[in-house]
């Protein structure tokens, strides 16, 4: 019991990456937050040019403590999970507050993230 305890402490110390692995089916956003933290989601496609540029700064910015990073991978733009989601362009975040709500999207949340990302 102890042991999971420090495990839990230590993983609520550090910050969180989860790659959203999608199939057909496409989970909505909603339902990946995770409670009583700051959520970024950063739909992304690897074969785009800035996303590949911007992965190894999006990996060291999830590792900040006060939030969690969704990485969700949607392909080409104009994909059927770009269409589930509404995504338009690559790299796109939408940045949620601690209680789930939608706080920032569009550019402006790329701005607020990238301007975020640590340099090189």
């Amino acid at each position: 019991m102890l042991l999971s305890l420090l495990l839990l402490l230590a993983a609520d110390a550090c910050g969180d990456v989860h790659p959203v692995a999608l199939g057909k089916q496409f989970p909505p956003v909603m339902e990946l937050l995770v409670p009583q933290r700051q959520n970024v989601v950063c739909f992304y496609s690897g074969a785009d040019p800035i996303c590949r540029a911007l992965y190894p700064g999006l990996l060291k910015y999830g590792a900040d403590p006060k939030l969690t990073l969704h990485m969700i991978d949607v392909g080409a733009p104009g994909s059927r999970a770009c269409r589930a989601y509404g995504v338009t362009t690559v790299p796109s975040f939408q940045i949620y507050n601690k209680t789930g709500e939608l706080v920032s999207e569009g550019a402006a949340a790329y701005r607020t993230v990238t301007s975020a990302l640590p340099r090189s």
